[in-house]
């Protein structure tokens, strides 16, 4: 298998604009899985004679999927007071990530793991859900099955800082060498609006980046 991002100019489209396999095209729910990873910047997969590896394409769609639903199931029955406990992974470490952390920070990073844990959604329902002190941006469930999107795809990776531009270090997590955990800003705009997921690089021992918070802005026009 040989995983390529899909050039549309190589591959041809049938009379309506949808990618072809030459023989009619291909279904509605292929084309959507191709868009899906051109938007999201994953790349697609190809066998070796250059043509589209769909199975393993509906694979890693129907991956991200599940660690959508998995979320959003994680929220709604902290919502519903299910008794939500301990912390869910909400995807690997991507070498897309990694790399854009260790640019910023100067340090290799070790930690394999995205997650989140019952204080930091308390935290977020409090400041931004449905009832939220601060706003009400991630009400919405979809936004927080875009976590993954954003700390997969950001368009800005950045120190967090607060008001007054100072940088801004967690009180609760340490970094390997027992410091105050550095916080990193993960941002991606959407048609509408930008999505921030503030993380915690806690990169000690038990390999896990920490999401502290999110929330969505409007953006300028």
């Amino acid at each position: 298998i040989v995983m390529s991002n899909f050039d549309e100019n190589k591959h041809p489209r049938a009379s309506d604009g949808k990618f072809t396999d030459g023989n009619g095209g291909y279904s509605a729910g292929v084309n959507k899985r191709i868009k899906w990873a051109n938007e999201n910047g994953k790349e697609v997969p190809l066998n070796a004679d250059g043509s589209l590896d769909d199975l393993k394409l509906q694979e890693l769609y129907e991956e991200n999927r599940t660690k959508k639903k998995k979320i959003s199931d994680y929220v709604e029955n902290f919502r519903k007071g299910n008794g939500v406990e301990g912390e869910i992974t909400l995807s690997d470490v991507g070498e897309k990530e990694r790399k854009a952390i260790e640019k910023l920070t100067g340090e290799k990073l070790t930690a394999t793991k995205h997650v989140l844990s019952l204080d930091e959604l308390r935290h977020i329902e409090k400041r931004h859900g449905t009832n939220g002190d601060s706003d009400h941006s991630m009400s919405d469930m979809s936004r927080y099955e875009q976590i993954i999107d954003v700390l997969q795809n950001p368009d800005t990776v950045d120190f967090c800082v607060d008001k007054k531009g100072r940088r801004v270090f967690s009180n609760l997590y340490r970094d390997k060498n027992n410091n105050p955990a550095k916080m990193i800003t993960f941002i991606k705009n959407y048609d509408e609006y930008m999505q921030m997921v503030v993380e915690a690089v806690c990169d000690s021992r038990r390999g896990k980046l920490h999401v502290i918070t999110s929330y969505t802005k409007k953006r300028e026009p």
